[in-house]
Order: structure tokens, then sequence, then C-alpha cells
């Protein structure tokens, strides 16, 4: 019963983001240099392409840097924050890392995670598309 009662309440969750989603810009005030990356009660975050910077290139292991900016939706995107995250990737193993530029440790980001874990995901995403024109996980 707990069980079925926590998939209905994910489903509840999943069908409430999808209808909620719409109300996001895609790219922040229509600019694809930022696109949406991930966005929840009224706070939105986009990745910053104009500050793209490969940070390491040896494959299959590449770091990437960019800025991810957090906007209040509610309040004509004000900002809230900007962070400089570094997204490190393996692409044989395709496994995932983020680290602040407040921070030199790397923590793994799991491929479908939960929901903060899935906007750095998301992010770094759109990181490794825009530079290398490949999908990271597929």
């Amino acid at each position: 019963m707990k069980k079925c009662l926590c998939i209905a309440g994910i489903i509840f969750i999943m069908m409430y983001s999808i209808v909620y989603a719409g109300e996001y810009q895609e790219y922040l005030n229509e600019d694809k240099n930022y696109p949406l990356c991930t966005a929840h009660m009224g706070h939105a975050q986009y990745v910053n392409l104009n500050t793209v910077d490969v940070v390491y290139y040896h494959p299959p292991q590449y770091i990437i840097s960019a800025d991810i900016i957090s906007v209040d939706s509610d309040k004509d995107n004000r900002i809230d924050w900007v962070r400089n995250v570094n997204f490190k990737y393996d692409y044989h193993t395709k496994k995932m890392y983020s680290s602040t530029d407040k921070s030199k440790k790397w923590d793994f980001i799991p491929h479908n995670g939960a929901y903060y874990q899935s906007s750095w995901q998301k992010a770094g995403e759109i990181l490794f598309h825009h530079v290398y024109k490949i999908s990271f996980y597929d």
C-alpha cells in the first residue's frame, strides 16, 4: 500500500510539473544563448552559453565550465544568483559530475536522478551537446 501511494504521488508530481513547466520561457528573455535547464515553483535556471569554456579535453574525459543563472519567474525574471559550474564527463562510462567554483569536490550526477540532481544533469547535457554536437547519454 505504501509503495502504491508513493508511486501515485510521483505520478501526480510529474503531471503537475509538466503542466506547470509551460509557464517558463524556453530561453531566458527569448535569447537562444540562455536555454532553460530546470524550472520549479516560480524559479527557473538557465545555462549561459556565452560563458562556455572547455577546461579539459582528453577523450573520453572532458570538463566544461559555464555559468548557471537562476531567475525568479514570478518577478519578471529577476536574477536570484549566478553560479559558475564545472561539469566533468566520462563518455566511456556515461558518468557525469559537477563542481561549483566554491568547491573542488566532484559530485556524481546520476542519470535520471532526484529533482535537485536533474537540474545539473540537464545543464550538463546542454553544455556537452552545445560544445560537441552529440548527446552525452545517447
